[in-house]
């Protein structure tokens, strides 16, 4: 599955990015064409953030924390239900 969502990078700043779920990495690429895979094994927990206009996932690994935003709702339960099925324990909802 492939979801368009937006990659906190700064305080104020986010990047277009192209979020792959599979059943044993996340991963996330820029429009620069930079690629991150993140290994189920390390990946800490995935929290959904409700705080703000859009909701954010938080992807903690031992050495990153990733902060995605959820710009486009549309697609918001069908990233919830794959990050669930793929990430069982370690997604939080």
């Amino acid at each position: 599955m492939s979801y368009h969502l937006k990659l906190k990078t700064g305080f104020f700043k986010k990047e277009p990015i192209e979020m792959e779920v599979f059943d044993n990495e996340l991963v996330l690429e820029t429009v620069s064409k930079k690629r991150i895979v993140i290994n189920v094994e390390e990946i800490l927990h995935i929290d959904v953030i409700n705080k703000y206009q859009s909701p954010e996932l938080e992807i903690q690994t031992k050495d990153h924390n990733y902060i995605v935003c959820l710009d486009d709702l549309s697609q918001e339960q069908e990233i919830y239900s794959n990050l669930s099925r793929f990430f069982k324990d370690k997604f939080k909802h």
